[in-house]
């Protein structure tokens, strides 16, 4: 745009270019003054929701005027393109300043108090910027700041256009609840403020990642090194500004700017500039949760365990102990007191909701995120996550699984800086573990009299008055109170979970009269089963005597909740343990009864409804009680109701509009639906089992959880109960067959989808007929078998047609898109698939729109429509982040390089194929990779790294003969045949476009063939046979041009380079006849002809 004027700008040079436009740098010729311009991207001015949002919010950062921000000129909108006018500003990015010296301190307050106070300015003004960054301010020669680019700005509460869910900003950033796709309101930008300023005093971000997933990770689960251990003089005041607007919880940041000038007009009082003190300690990738309550009384056991955990030879910690000793709470301050020893971090993973033990590795990958592969087993991908990490993992309540205890032992053989701190109810006896008995707090002897000062000094006793006065804020223990909190700690023998318990009841009851009570149930419960330690026998006491506190029908509830696993929430217990109307009160009155009475926790979020769950020690008991009751089978079969009838409901939801809150909540009740899965397994309840299947397959697929939904299903087909001719039959087949296909195990997928067709041809069900036919169809595109799929895809559109299923027949255009693609007719390939993403579109599909853009923008690729086609990957982008769907967007990631290597761009290409590899090796995407490697080895190639080019192009063709795919097998082959012919290797060279030619003849691929034509034309250039070289590369060109697929920039300034040689070495007259008897040739013809070429040689 140089040079160029449009209206009354003058563009003169180009100043830069981001994700939401280029800018320049311009002369406005009517004012006669210099101004920036930004031009907006194509997406935006394009799309009318997009435009109307910018223009609204850009019209409201116009209204600001603030000395420290950027002011807007104006909005313009010239033949379809949109940019801002805005002032030009002379100085440098703060960024460049950053890299170049390092700021002092009052400089970077000074700068601090800049940005505030235009902040302050814009949010007093209903404006969010949402894209703080050091890049977006620049600093004048005068030492002035302007804060840039309100692009991304958002007006308070113009939700109608401003879309949650879409992770708008630079990553780096950005907060938290930015990087979730959330609603964000003013705190985000004082969030960045805290980076920015953490950035300019430490010249690094406070938060690092090789890809954009991991810094995400980084950023909502990790802790910045402290300032102060990366630079001295910066006064704890400022560390603490940068600390507080760093909070990751949204009620512990800063909530106005205000707040945030407050603070850095106290910094500059001579007391609060004295600087932190140096720390050493960096911080540590973590997810140990932040304790609600202080630990009490384990001193000793914090300093032994620790000693422990310190000395190299010991790697496995066992914390003993019956339940309710506190082995969680102290595991966790364990885990954080050691965190600085761990350079790869510490990592709790709770046990307590799983009783399987093959479910416990699966456990502790899914807290690492850890994405298994379907072509290697669980432990081989967990131990190849920790083999080279020195890290903690804190494993809790392993006692109900113990049977799992070899697979840590093998684990540690192979990670030998892993470390691992068990807490269990029972010793692993594995070699080389240590054990830690964990014992009861300390109480006083109920026969010594002791003063009050003495008692304070026994930990059960604060304990017991610290948890009383969370529910009595003035309780203290007293001369007539002390005698009775004493004999109730310790006839509780210590336990912290009962003390807690027994001071809970201090709302209703006074220590007298809990003691009295105490004694009762004691006695009563003193005979209790002898095979358990005796202190867990007191547990249950403790237990008991809270539930005997209970009324009738709150003990109902209590003991029914118990069938939960992993909590429950509201509609589910009103559901379940309301089923047989037996209990007069509200579910909800019951349940709040229970929370008050410390028996039920509510584990509260702000973006969700409330979830209730049980400690595991009380449920364990509660359940107890509902295994002796007659309520046991009633209430598992309601349980097994509810949750078949929430996964049927999510089921159909799973392809709308509001598929990502279904996903989201089936995946909070995974560990209820495993339930019912053992629960049709005790029972036989097969149909039951296949119906839920049927319902959850594809919430396995999207979360990961495939190899699971396998087993699971293709246990329950094999059951002899399993009804051969049922439509639950044929939807778990279905399930099956889609997930063996992911799979690749494309035998088994075949076997139970033809199965699935079966049944519904049976049953006379169209819709699940067309189905299954599209899923078969779908098999034979992947094994590119294109007459089954035609007719396969042919038979399923009719149906959904007939039936008026939409997103089948979305499903099935797809199918036959694809085969229109692979027999090379562009046109029909893209017209069939824009009708899909019209269906997809008009039924909410966003997944599938997604799906299709990006199907979209591979073909426009291939046809040569570069702007075309990012335009689709571009919205595919924007729908899959939305989603959180990463495997949509590694496959966006790597078809957008491909598009960008056709245009020429080499090195944008390069960073965003290794990008999209990188992310589909960590999902194990196979397909993705062998796609991903092949168009990576071609740019490398283009880019004149053989080497590295014929390394790629070879694991490529390793994984496509591993697949049995001829089109990968060919494509490689011809690309492996440029590279060996570049290296001087024509024997090589001639082998793979013999096999490619041949395997592409077979496959009817025109542009596969038009490939190893040029492959053949050029190893008769170098063997100096001209005429023949110019035959086939006219005979090339016109089968590229009969398809409409033209060669990408590189590749034919390559051709015209070759065809140019060739018309030099022939004379004019007998290369114009060459070329033109290359171009009558038929397809048959120009292959023969390179085929009898060849042979000649």
């Amino acid at each position: 745009m140089r040079n160029q004027t449009i209206l009354h700008y003058k563009m003169l040079a180009k100043l830069g270019e981001g994700g939401m436009g280029v800018v320049y740098k311009a002369e406005d010729t009517k004012l006669d003054r210099l101004v920036a311009i930004k031009v907006l991207p194509h997406h935006i001015a394009t799309n009318i929701e997009e435009r109307e949002r910018f223009k609204n919010e850009a019209k409201a950062a116009a209204a600001l005027n603030h000395p420290n921000i950027a002011t807007i000129h104006a909005i313009e909108e010239v033949d379809g393109e949109m940019f801002i006018v805005m002032e030009f500003i002379e100085g440098q990015e703060l960024r460049k300043r950053v890299i170049s010296d390092q700021l002092a301190v009052s400089n970077v307050i000074d700068i601090a108090t800049q940005i505030a106070e235009g902040l302050q300015a814009a949010h007093e003004k209903g404006v969010i910027h949402r894209d703080i960054k050091c890049s977006n301010l620049m600093l004048t020669p005068k030492g002035q700041i302007k804060i840039m680019d309100f692009g991304l700005a958002k007006l308070a509460g113009s939700s109608f256009l401003t879309k949650e869910n879409a992770t708008m900003g630079t990553v780096a950033y950005m907060s938290p609840e930015q990087a979730r796709g959330k609603k964000v309101d003013q705190r985000t930008d004082l969030w960045s403020f805290g980076v920015v300023l953490y950035e300019i005093l430490t010249g690094q971000l406070p938060f690092h990642g090789d890809h954009e997933q991991v810094l995400i990770y980084a950023i909502i689960n990790e802790t910045p090194e402290p300032i102060s251990a990366l630079r001295a003089d910066v006064p704890k005041a400022l560390e603490a500004i940068v600390n507080k607007a760093l909070q990751k919880n949204l009620t512990n940041r800063y909530q106005s700017v205000e707040e945030i000038l407050f603070d850095l007009t106290k910094i500059l009082e001579p007391a609060s500039l004295s600087p932190a003190p140096i720390k050493s300690l960096s911080a540590r990738p973590h997810n140990l949760p932040a304790p609600a309550t202080p630990l009490i009384g384990r001193e000793s056991e914090l300093e032994a365990i620790t000693k422990l955990l310190r000395r190299p030879e010991i790697r496995l910690i066992t914390l003993t102990g019956p339940g309710g000793t506190g082995k969680t709470r102290l595991s966790l301050q364990i885990a954080t007191n050691v965190l600085a020893n761990f350079d790869d971090g510490v990592f709790f993973v709770s046990l307590a909701p799983i009783d399987d033990p093959a479910l416990v590795l699966s456990t502790i990958a899914e807290t690492l995120g850890v994405i298994t592969s379907p072509l290697r087993s669980l432990s081989e991908s967990l131990t190849a996550h920790l083999a080279e990490k020195r890290l903690l993992l804190v494993l809790d309540n392993f006692e109900q699984i113990v049977a799992a205890a070899p697979s840590l032992a093998e684990l540690l053989g192979a990670c030998p800086q892993l470390k691992i701190l068990v807490t269990s109810r029972v010793v692993l006896h594995l070699t080389g573990e240590h054990e830690f008995a964990v014992q009861p707090l300390a109480t006083p002897d109920p026969k010594q009299s002791l003063s009050l000062e003495a008692l304070t000094h026994f930990a059960a006793i604060e304990l017991f008055k610290q948890r009383a006065q969370s529910v009595q804020p003035e309780f203290a223990i007293t001369d007539e109170n002390a005698k009775a909190v004493a004999a109730i700690c310790y006839r509780l023998d210590g336990l912290p979970l009962a003390i807690e318990l027994a001071a809970a009841r201090l709302k209703i009851f006074s220590p007298q009269t809990i003691l009295t009570r105490l004694e009762k149930r004691l006695e009563l419960l003193k005979g209790g089963p002898r095979d358990v330690p005796a202190r867990h026998q007191t547990l249950r006491q403790a237990i008991a005597w809270s539930d005997d506190l209970l009324e009738a029908e709150e003990k109902i509830l209590f003991r029914r909740l118990a069938v939960f696993a992993g909590g429950c929430s509201l509609e589910a217990a009103e559901a379940v343990c309301s089923a047989r109307h037996d209990v007069a009160g509200s579910a909800l009155d019951g349940i709040a009864a229970l929370v008050d009475k410390s028996l039920l926790r509510q584990d509260r979020a702000a973006d969700r409804e409330p979830r209730f769950m049980m400690l595991e020690t009380i449920r364990e008991y509660a359940l107890e009680r509902l295994q002796a009751s007659a309520d046991w089978e009633a209430t598992r079969r309601a349980h097994a109701h509810f949750f078949l009838a929430l996964a049927e409901r999510a089921e159909p939801q799973l392809t709308g509009p509001e598929q990502k809150a279904w996903c989201d909540q089936l995946a909070k009740e995974h560990e209820n639906f495993r339930a019912v899965f053992n629960w049709v397994q005790a029972t036989g309840e097969v149909n039951l089992g296949l119906r839920l299947g049927g319902a959850l397959w594809r919430f396995w697929l999207w979360r990961g959880h495939v190899r699971e939904g396998y087993d699971r299903l293709n246990a329950l087909l094999a059951l002899p109960s399993a009804a051969p001719y049922s439509k639950e039959r044929a939807s778990a087949l279905n399930g099956a067959g889609t997930i063996a296909n992911i799979l690749c195990d494309y035998r088994a997928a075949r076997a139970f989808l033809q199965e699935s067709l079966g049944i519904w041809r049976k049953l006379g069900d169209k819709r699940g007929m067309g189905i299954a036919l599209n899923n078969l169809a779908w098999i034979a595109c992947h094994r590119v078998e294109l007459a089954t799929a035609q007719a396969l895809s042919q038979e399923a559109l009719d149906l959904h047609r007939q039936t008026g299923d939409q997103r089948g027949e979305a499903v099935a255009l797809n199918n036959l898109s694809w085969v229109a693609f692979f027999h090379c007719d562009l046109a029909q390939a893209l017209s069939l698939q824009e009708q899909s993403l019209a269906l997809r579109r008009n039924i909410g599909d966003e997944r599938g729109t997604a799906f299709s853009q990006n199907v979209l923008g591979q073909f426009e690729a291939t046809r040569g429509n570069y702007q075309k086609a990012i335009s689709h990957l571009e919205e595919s982008r924007r729908l899959h982040q939305r989603l959180d769907d990463k495997q949509g967007l590694a496959w966006m990631l790597i078809l957008l390089g491909n598009t960008v290597r056709k245009q020429g761009d080499l090195e944008d290409a390069i960073k965003l194929l290794e990008e999209g590899i990188a992310a589909l090796r960590v999902i194990d995407n196979r397909w993705g990779i062998e796609l991903g490697l092949y168009w990576l080895g071609i740019a490398a190639q283009e880019f004149g790294h053989f080497q590295r080019a014929e390394a790629l192009l070879e694991e490529s063709l390793a994984m496509s003969r591993e697949r049995e795919s001829h089109w990968g097998i060919a494509s490689a082959l011809c690309r492996l045949g440029d590279v060996a012919l570049e290296k001087n290797d024509y024997a090589r060279a001639k082998a793979c476009y013999h096999e490619s030619l041949s395997r592409h003849e077979e496959l009817g691929n025109k542009i596969g063939i038009a490939e190893a034509l040029v492959g053949y034309g050029r190893i008769a250039l170098v063997e100096n046979r001209n005429a023949r070289a110019t035959r086939l590369f006219a005979a090339a060109e016109l089968l590229r041009a009969q398809v409409g697929a033209p060669l990408s920039m590189r590749e034919h300034e390559r051709c015209d380079r070759e065809v140019a040689a060739l018309r030099a070495a022939l004379m004019d007259n007998e290369f114009d006849a060459e070329f033109a008897a290359g171009k009558t040739m038929t397809e048959e013809q120009a292959i023969a002809y390179a085929l009898e070429s060849a042979d000649k040689q």
